[in-house]
């Protein structure tokens, strides 16, 4: 039979994503992630790491698809909430990431990135509804 499993492959995979996205390439990052995804569609970390790499590339609304995909997974997955919220906060979605958001200081009170994402969005969302008119 096969010598290396699927999950050990995609747990290498993996690794080769993380490095790549420390080293700043996440375009490479995220290709290491699909195919890890496709060898463990199980593993929610793959999905919200991608959606990370998205979102580092403009691509709110891969980022978007990732982190609801993640969050089918794991509904308590805080990170997949930040990204989701961080996605649809750069889609103009602002009731919709201030509620992903919340839903992170729900599960981690202390967490910092979502605080300061929530202040930001209260900004972005004054500002666009004084430039609407």
């Amino acid at each position: 039979g096969d010598e290396v499993s699927d999950s050990a492959r995609a747990r290498f995979k993996k690794e080769q994503g993380n490095a790549s996205f420390k080293a700043g390439d996440h375009q490479q990052a995220a290709v290491f992630y699909t195919e890890a995804l496709l060898l463990d569609d199980k593993d929610h970390t793959l999905l919200s790491n991608r959606a990370a790499c998205f979102l580092k590339l403009g691509q709110g609304a891969k980022a978007l698809a990732d982190a609801d995909a993640c969050l089918a997974l794991r509904p308590d997955f805080a990170k997949a909430h930040f990204r989701r919220g961080v996605a649809l906060m750069g889609m103009d979605r602002f009731d919709d990431a201030g509620k992903a958001l919340s839903k992170v200081l729900e599960l981690e009170p202390r967490n910092e990135e979502a605080k300061a994402s929530l202040q930001m969005l209260q900004v972005k969302a004054a500002r666009a509804r004084a430039s609407s008119g």
